[in-house]
Order: C-alpha cells, then structure tokens, then sequence
C-alpha cells in the first residue's frame, strides 16, 4: 500500500472479537497459530507514523492442516500410501507423481480413510504420493517432498522340478 511503512494484522474465530495478532513490515503475514478445522476472518490496516487505514477483512477461511505422510510401499499387484487424519476432513484428495514427473491428480478418498490403494501401478516405476485434506471446501497444503514406493511385481509360475543335486526352482 502507497505510504504505509508497516501493518496491524487482526484476527477473529468467528467466536470472538478482532484482536491484534501482529504487526508486519511486509506484505504477509503466516499465522501459525491457526488451529487446524476452525474458520478466521483476519483484518489489516496500514499504518504511516502515527496514521492509521480503515481496515481491510478478509472473507471467513477455515485452517486445514496438510496430513502426515506416514509411509508409501507396495502389496500384491499395488502400491499404497498411508497418512495421519485430519479432524474434520470430509474427504482426502491424493495425488501421484511416476519416476520424479510432475503432481498428477490420482483419486478422492473418504473423510475416514487413512490409506489408498493405487492398482495402476506398473513395475520397474517409481511412485511418490502427497495427499490433501479438505474439509467444507478448504483444502490443505500438501508435503512436497511425499513418501515414494518402487514398485516391482511379483514373481510368477513358480515350478519345481528334481535335479540330481537338490531341487531346481524357477519362475
């Protein structure tokens, strides 16, 4: 803002009155204080010296904690990733990237699931999953960096036959 030197950040739960929560020379501010499912309305007002803006509120936005990756690993004929739940979520939206690409969208999960199971997977790849939790319409950051699982199939028609030294197994 032209003329301001620095910031009042406010901040209501919807439950309370605006109170001050910060003051910034900049152009943000990150509330790390928000807890995660509760909805806030924050106001800012420059300030110049002794001058003071009318302030400015923000449109009612509900915190939504990104989920925990707990691990990513593979099953028979799947890989999978599991993840810490965030109260309030109504559902989880779960993303994919194969061999280091970009995010892809993969699937939406329910509010109670902890877990996807991913069955287009093909062996020889690389899968690193990151997951989104939304709740009325507020959607999480997510964990760039996402826990990966190389998948590799499992071998198949296992024949046993006797050998003269011992058994010979192949597949």
């Amino acid at each position: 803002v032209e003329g301001a030197q620095t910031y009042y950040i406010y901040r209501s739960d919807l439950d309370a009155p605006l109170t001050a929560v910060s003051s910034e020379n900049g152009l943000f501010y990150l509330d790390k204080s928000a807890a995660s499912g509760k909805s806030y309305t924050y106001g800012v007002q420059a300030v110049s010296g002794d001058t003071k803006s009318e302030i400015s509120y923000s449109q009612k936005y509900k915190f939504v904690k990104a989920p925990v990756l707990i691990s990513a690993a593979n099953g028979d004929g799947y890989s999978y990733v599991k993840w810490n739940s965030v109260a309030g979520a109504d559902k989880y939206y779960v993303y994919r990237k194969v061999n280091g690409g970009s995010w892809k969208f993969l699937s939406t999960t329910s509010g109670a699931a902890v877990m996807f199971h991913d069955k287009t997977v093909k062996a020889g790849n690389n899968y690193t999953y990151t997951v989104q939790a939304v709740d009325d319409g507020f959607i999480s950051g997510y964990n760039n960096a996402g826990k990966t699982a190389s998948y590799v199939s499992k071998p198949t028609n296992i024949k046993v036959i006797n050998a003269k030294d011992g058994l010979f197994v192949s597949w």
